[in-house]
């Protein structure tokens, strides 16, 4: 599994997951603070807006709790909208173009 962290120019931070693991609390967690890290080295400590899809029953303690100290914002986005197309559309267009037709 491809995990994508995207800011407004593009992919900011990524990470692949073993082939039998799933999204668990912890892992969202690392993530996050590794995110936290590649955001402060390109834009500073200065505050952040997060936009984050709804999240996992399991992850919302955790994640209210670690994102507390941030000092980032977080506007809620449902996970299927109108207004993002999702990730593998920008991130697969391509190999699904060159595929067409092949097998």
């Amino acid at each position: 599994m491809i995990c994508l962290w995207w800011l407004v120019n593009g992919v900011e931070y990524w990470d692949i997951l073993e082939d039998d693991s799933t999204m668990k609390a912890s892992n969202y967690i690392a993530q996050l603070r590794q995110l936290r890290l590649h955001v402060e080295l390109s834009r500073g400590k200065k505050s952040q807006d997060l936009l984050s899809t709804r999240q996992r029953p399991s992850h919302v303690a955790s994640y209210k709790a670690e994102k507390s100290g941030y000092g980032w914002t977080v506007l809620v986005h449902p996970l299927y909208s109108p207004d993002f197309k999702p990730s593998d559309y920008h991130l697969f267009s391509n190999v699904q173009r060159h595929l067409q037709g092949k097998k």
